[in-house]
């Protein structure tokens, strides 16, 4: 898949996962490594900049192999941002997929 594509749109894949319970990068990275080929070198930074911007949250818990894995959680502003972006990205692909499928006037 073409890497722009895909730059606009991880925030609010990784933002949409942990919202659905996949709260370990482990879980979020199995998810888009097999759905967007994206890998863990693109993940830590971003769940940085998400937690700086106020979307995620995490706490630490006790490992299956005794080490500490961090548990990430949306804020009431990464819920809302969320929405925010589910909706915008809908309208987005409604458009692009009229001019590709030609049913524009």
């Amino acid at each position: 898949m073409n890497t722009q594509f895909k730059k606009g749109i991880i925030d609010v894949c990784v933002l949409s996962l942990v919202s659905q319970d996949y709260t370990t990068v482990y879980q979020i990275t199995k998810v888009l490594k097999g759905t967007l080929d994206v890998n863990e070198n693109t993940i830590y930074p971003r769940l940085r900049r998400l937690i700086e911007q106020g979307y995620l949250v995490f706490d630490k818990k006790l490992g299956d192999a005794g080490a500490p894995k961090k548990i990430y959680q949306l804020t009431d502003s990464g819920i809302t941002f969320l929405k925010e972006e589910k909706e915008e990205w809908h309208t987005f692909t409604v458009a692009v997929n009229e001019i590709l499928g030609g049913h524009h006037e």
